[in-house]
């Protein structure tokens, strides 16, 4: 699958419903796909912001989830994690209120293959190592 901008895509996704006041995680979309459940460690413990979304802290998410619930705007962050000239490893979360006050945020993870145009025109796909 090909973006507007000429670049091959891979994603990943996970979903996560937070509280907005206490940022705590009410839910999330791999711990609720595992057998075990939120919090398998501890059932009584639900995860942090940090350890559902790694990147959390750098990307400046919990502001961005204390502004949405404030506004109402939803609001889209992204990182590139790791770049390179065949392509990059990117970051991205939306975040929404929901209608009960609650904030989903959405994250995913690809990897974005350049892609090159040759002198007939053609696009190609740079070699991704696989």
């Amino acid at each position: 699958m090909t973006d507007g901008e000429g670049r091959s895509e891979r994603t990943q996704a996970k979903a996560v419903l937070l509280d907005p006041v206490s940022l705590s995680v009410l839910w999330d979309s791999e711990s609720a796909s595992a057998t075990a459940g939120v919090g398998a460690e501890n059932p009584l413990v639900a995860p942090t912001l940090e350890e559902v979304i790694p990147l959390a802290d750098g990307m400046g998410l919990s502001q961005a989830i204390v502004e949405v619930a404030a506004t109402g705007e939803p609001r889209r962050l992204s990182a590139d994690v790791v770049s390179t000239s065949r392509g990059s490893v990117t970051y991205s979360c939306g975040v929404f209120l929901l209608p009960d006050g609650h904030v989903l945020v959405v994250a995913e993870n690809g990897w974005r293959a350049e892609m090159l145009q040759g002198p007939s025109g053609r696009v190609r796909r740079t070699r991704t190592g696989r």
